[in-house]
């Protein structure tokens, strides 16, 4: 980041392909063009914003095509797979073409498919992230502005004001870890946590791949040491143990409570988190996976959201809209 070279492709979370796109474009004359593929993303996930604001808002976007390879324009990756064709120019340009989820270079051809987008039209769909919407059709942008002019954002409204929070990164002092397998002498409650021998008490530490769509134990996280990387797997818990309301998922880490308590953001809401998976398939129609868990430690890959209201009716109304 101390290198003019990548003054936006180097902030948040790293990927090499924001360093090739802005390095490339940097090399493009004023008259000049640059057309790439690039793994979706760059228009709708909040770490690659700096990049994306920069190109957007300065009018260097010419067009953005989302592509899914299940029409296997690419035979060696998986179908599922998602990609785009950008192009930039260094002439600014009031408006960008684009189109969504296309599987062959001739639906570009088909009527309705390829829409002309200012930054206007950004701005009053997600003022804060300018995210491209993921559309099919002029019908699905022409619903989306219809529903946002007749019932507005979901943060206009006074009483589902939010604010995402992280808990915890690894790199956090406060976070410490405990693998309760190295102590003796512990004791599970009923209400999900861990007493040491000394009577310290401790929460799970929950990750991602532990929740699904309005599931708070989709998986149990289990050891497996013949991996030389990421030994930590999810194992699907069965439905007829979910039967039982005392059936938590099992995590791999514990936290001390107290320290779990002074990080959380909504100290009025009972002992629950409002949570969504930071991670997801970008093959997914629906890539918000959330849920509402036990009061737990949480990391990076499982951001939390505390309503104003700290009500727990109005957090199960809103994972069920997300």
């Amino acid at each position: 980041t101390g290198s003019t070279r990548f003054p936006n492709g180097a902030n948040g979370r790293l990927n090499y392909y924001k360093l090739f796109l802005e390095s490339s474009f940097f090399a493009v004359t004023k008259a000049g063009r640059l057309g790439m593929v690039i793994p979706s993303g760059l228009t709708t996930n909040a770490y690659e914003r700096p990049l994306w604001h920069s190109l957007v808002k300065n009018g260097f976007v010419s067009a953005v095509y989302d592509f899914e390879n299940s029409g296997r324009l690419f035979p060696g990756i998986d179908s599922r797979v998602k990609f785009t064709l950008i192009s930039l120019r260094k002439r600014v340009e009031d408006k960008f073409v684009s189109a969504c989820w296309l599987t062959d270079a001739s639906e570009l051809k088909e009527d309705g498919r390829v829409i002309a987008l200012a930054l206007d039209d950004l701005v009053s769909f997600s003022p804060d992230d300018l995210a491209l919407p993921q559309f099919r059709r002029q019908a699905d942008l022409d619903l989306l502005v219809l529903t946002s002019n007749r019932h507005g954002r979901l943060s206009d409204h006074e009483d589902w004001a939010y604010t995402p929070r992280l808990m915890f990164s690894s790199s956090d002092e406060a976070f410490a870890p405990v693998d309760i397998r190295a102590l003796p002498g512990t004791q599970h409650t009923s209400d999900n946590r861990v007493v040491t021998s000394a009577g310290e008490v401790l929460v799970p530490v929950y990750e991602g791949k532990m929740v699904g769509i309005l599931d708070h134990r989709q998986a149990d996280i289990y050891i497996n040491p013949a991996n030389a990387a990421r030994q930590a797997q999810e194992r699907p818990i069965p439905g007829e143990e979910k039967a039982s309301p005392n059936r938590f998922a099992v995590p791999q880490f514990w936290l001390r409570e107290e320290a779990v308590r002074q990080r959380r953001f909504g100290k009025r809401q009972g002992d629950w988190e409002l949570v969504f998976c930071d991670v997801t398939s970008a093959t997914n129609e629906r890539t918000t996976i959330a849920s509402i868990v036990p009061l737990c430690g949480l990391t990076r890959s499982l951001p939390s959201i505390y309503l104003r209201s700290s009500s727990a009716k109005d957090a199960i109304l809103l994972v069920v809209a997300l």
